[in-house]
């Protein structure tokens, strides 16, 4: 699908009170399925591409429950250790 499309999508779906029946038309005018559509607003698919409803969630250290670092995720990815011993490490 071009960019624009994708474009289109966040911005009519965003507008519009009857957001089923674009999602379906967005969908057919593009080949994609409704579904498709639908994430495309809600940010779960091409969000780098932005748009007036922004990122739903922060990831990783950003996010408001982080428990580690991103030293100790390296720590952890680079770990030869048992699950279970590095489990009981970073709790």
């Amino acid at each position: 699908m071009p960019k624009t499309g994708i474009q289109e999508v966040k911005e009519r779906v965003v507008q519009n009170s009857q957001k089923n029946r674009l999602e379906k038309e967005l969908g057919e005018r593009y080949g994609i399925h409704a579904d498709t559509v639908s994430a495309i607003r809600n940010n779960r698919s091409w969000g780098h591409l932005g748009g007036k409803r922004g990122p739903k969630s922060t990831k990783g250290v950003n996010h408001h429950n982080a428990k580690l670092t991103e030293s100790q995720v390296s720590e952890i990815l680079e770990s030869s250790g048992t699950h279970k011993a590095i489990a009981a490490k970073y709790g």
